[in-house]
């Protein structure tokens, strides 16, 4: 795996992405010394997103298996999140969680998300 500058980055794309597309290295790009993005290829891509869905249709399993898991109805969904965007507290019973997980970030355009939320 290769690191290269993001200001050499932009000098040398089209050879960074011919040499990610055509040998499948993986190159990560650094701004002032951090690694900060990495350039990987498709055949890459679809295997890490093969193994995001498997980690989430083994934990949905999980969750629902347990019978302690407290469940939300998706009317309740829709109105936690209805409430929230208008601005409103929702009631604790139907309160959302915003927090960020490593699913949010993902392309929701892969057409086998399951959720509002693009995962």
């Amino acid at each position: 795996m290769d690191r290269i500058e993001a200001t050499r980055m932009r000098e040398e794309f089209s050879d960074t992405i011919d040499r990610v597309r055509f040998t499948g290295d993986r190159v990560v790009i650094r701004k002032r010394g951090k690694d900060v993005a990495a350039i990987v290829s498709l055949d890459d891509l679809a295997a890490i997103e093969a193994m995001e869905d498997a980690l989430d249709l083994a934990e949905s399993r999980k969750i629902l298996v347990d019978p302690k898991e407290k469940r939300i109805s998706n009317a309740d969904v829709r109105k936690a999140l209805a409430a929230k965007a208008a601005g409103k507290q929702a009631s604790p019973r139907t309160s959302i969680s915003t927090k960020k997980t490593r699913n949010t970030n993902r392309s929701k355009s892969a057409g086998r998300k399951v959720d509002g939320r693009g995962r």
